[in-house]
């Protein structure tokens, strides 16, 4: 999806709380119940990497705690490299917008259509609610 990217981390783990009737990661049998992986703070990032972190779920969603998330981002602070991070729930970033490894991130979300279509059932925010998190984070740089 993105060719800039060079590898992927996962630190969060698990079955994701948007539940996206088309997310790629419903086709593995045996998934979890969201965590937070300690074995992956051991995993070395190297440097000079463009790091998609957490491509596996989205470690921004609404049930994952803050520290998680904090200790990812102290973890990708250790190493010279830059980030992405995706989320169906972008205002999750404007909580952390203070850390220093968000100077070397990107912040993207998934943004499907501007109609509402009443069948699709998912517990991501809308995609308004997206846009206006994504518009507000903009306004920040």
């Amino acid at each position: 999806m993105y060719p800039f990217v060079t590898h992927t981390w996962n630190a969060i783990k698990g079955i994701c709380f948007h539940d996206c009737p088309y997310c790629y990661m419903k086709k593995f049998d045996g998934l979890l119940p969201i965590r937070f992986d300690p074995k992956e703070l051991e995993v070395n990032l190297g440097n000079g990497n463009f790091i998609f972190v957490g491509s596996g779920t989205d470690a921004w969603a609404f049930d994952i705690p803050s520290d998680w998330i904090t200790r990812f981002l102290d973890y990708c602070n250790l190493f010279n490299n830059n980030y992405l991070f995706q989320s169906k729930d972008p205002s999750r970033f404007l909580e952390f917008m203070g850390h220093p490894v968000i100077q070397k991130s990107v912040f993207c979300t998934t943004i499907e259509t501007n109609i509402f279509y009443p069948g699709i059932v998912m517990n991501a925010p809308g995609t308004r609610e997206r846009a206006q998190a994504m518009q507000e984070l903009a306004s920040l740089e």
